[in-house]
């Protein structure tokens, strides 16, 4: 079909190594078999996007990215491996909604822009976090030298 030919045809084009979506890229093998497998995964008639997430096919993958993860990183049995939505930035929330517990404050070294930006976010969950060091009197140029620990700080971010 001429989908298919299309698809051939940009799949054996000069392959730019983009690292826009994090520390990686994505082998070609990788992406022909994520093609082949769109339209009809494992044999199932249905595509990824189509299942359910209840679904046991697709109880099947989770499970395996989540033991490959695992296995990867050696996570400890008591540890869970969670896949949400959100990225990054979402974090900046996650932090303090899971780790500030009953304390009042967290400690922050604000190197750059995503630090900032965790910080940011953190006065939402805290009267105010503990800037326990900085480097923006430099352009953020350098790591902070020295930091200024709350020991009433429930993590160090």
């Amino acid at each position: 079909s001429k989908l298919s030919k299309d698809i051939l045809s940009t799949m054996n084009a000069r392959k730019i190594f983009s690292f826009s979506a994090g520390p990686a890229t994505v082998s070609r093998e990788a992406m022909s078999k994520a093609h082949a497998e769109f339209y009809d995964f494992n044999g199932s008639g249905l595509s990824v996007m189509d299942m359910s997430h209840r679904g046991k096919d697709y109880g099947v993958i989770h499970q395996k990215a989540k033991d490959t993860i695992k296995n990867l990183l050696n996570v400890p049995d008591n540890y869970k491996i969670l896949f949400m939505t959100g990225g990054a930035t979402f974090q900046n929330s996650m932090i303090p909604m899971n780790l500030l517990g009953d304390k009042k404050t967290a400690n922050y070294a604000i190197t750059g822009s995503w630090s900032k930006k965790g910080y940011e976010e953190a006065k939402k969950y805290m009267e105010t976090p503990h800037i326990a060091a900085t480097s923006s009197e430099n352009g953020f140029r350098g790591l902070p030298r020295e930091f200024d620990l709350d020991n009433d700080g429930a993590y160090f971010h």
